[in-house]
C-alpha cells in the first residue's frame, strides 16, 4: 500500500524511467524506516533536487540537503555545498543522515561513511541505499555496485 508521501515522490519519476520497478519498492522501504527511526535534524548527503524530502520531510523537524559543487542536478535546493568526505558541518550536529544512490559515485565510500558518523549525534541513525544492478550513470563518476555482503563489510 502506498502512502501519499510515496505517491508524490513516485510522480516525479515518470512511467518511462528504466528503474520504474525499483523506485516504488525503495520509496516504501525508505518511508517505512524514516517513520520508525528519523527525528530532529536530518542531513541528506547527495541530495540533488531534494526529492526525498517528499518521502521523509514530515518525519523530521529540519531537513538539510548537501551536495557537491559540481552536482549535475538543480542546485537551487541544495543547502550546503560540500563533499561527502568533508561536509563542513560541526561534529554531532544531526540526529539522522540519509544518502540514497550516492555510494556508487564515491571513490572512497569508507571515508564518506566516517564523515557521516562524525556529524551524527550519539545514537543517531543513518539510512543508505546503493544499487546492485544499475546502468552506467553520471559518468565518469560511477565507480561501484554493491551486494548486501559488500554493504555489510
Amino acid at each position: 500500500m502506498q502512502t501519499e508521501s510515496v505517491r508524490k515522490y513516485l510522480r516525479l519519476r515518470g512511467l518511462n524511467n528504466p528503474a520504474g520497478g525499483v523506485y516504488p519498492v525503495a520509496a516504501r522501504a525508505i518511508r517505512e524506516r524514516a517513520k520508525r527511526y528519523f527525528h530532529g535534524r536530518l542531513l541528506e548527503i547527495g541530495c540533488g533536487n531534494k526529492t526525498k524530502q517528499l518521502l521523509v520531510g514530515d518525519c523530521v523537524e529540519e531537513y538539510v540537503g548537501l551536495d557537491h559543487v559540481d552536482c549535475i542536478h538543480d542546485r537551487g535546493k541544495i543547502d550546503i555545498f560540500a563533499s561527502a568526505y568533508a561536509t563542513t558541518v560541526p561534529d554531532a550536529s544531526f540526529d539522522c543522515v540519509l544518502s540514497t544512490a550516492v555510494m556508487e559515485h564515491l571513490e572512497e565510500p569508507a571515508a564518506a561513511l566516517r564523515e557521516a558518523l562524525r556529524v551524527l549525534k550519539p545514537g543517531g541513525v543513518a539510512l543508505y541505499t546503493a544499487p546492485m544492478f544499475w546502468h552506467l550513470h553520471e559518468a565518469p563518476r560511477d565507480f561501484y555496485r554493491y551486494t548486501s555482503f559488500g554493504l555489510k563489510h
